[in-house]
């Protein structure tokens, strides 16, 4: 999972968050709502990749009190 420097960051009023970033497999995003204490984060790949390490660095960030996990495979085959 290699970032291409392809950050899109918007910064919504009062508050809030959306920041996409391309990588070489496909892209990572991640939306906040901080009114709600709510964080969406997403990981589009379509490569085969450990997605450990993006789920990892997440919860070290935004350290949540609890949260769902849903891996979703989207493949063809």
């Amino acid at each position: 999972m290699v970032p291409k420097n392809k950050k899109i960051k918007y910064k919504f009023e009062p508050q809030g968050k959306t920041i996409n970033t391309t990588l070489s497999e496909s892209h990572a995003t991640v939306h906040t709502y901080p009114e709600h204490g709510y964080i969406y984060t997403e990981l589009m790949t379509c490569g085969d990749i450990d997605t450990k390490e993006f789920i990892t660095g997440m919860l070290e960030h935004f350290q949540p009190v609890f949260g769902t996990l849903r891996i979703l495979d989207r493949s063809y085959e």
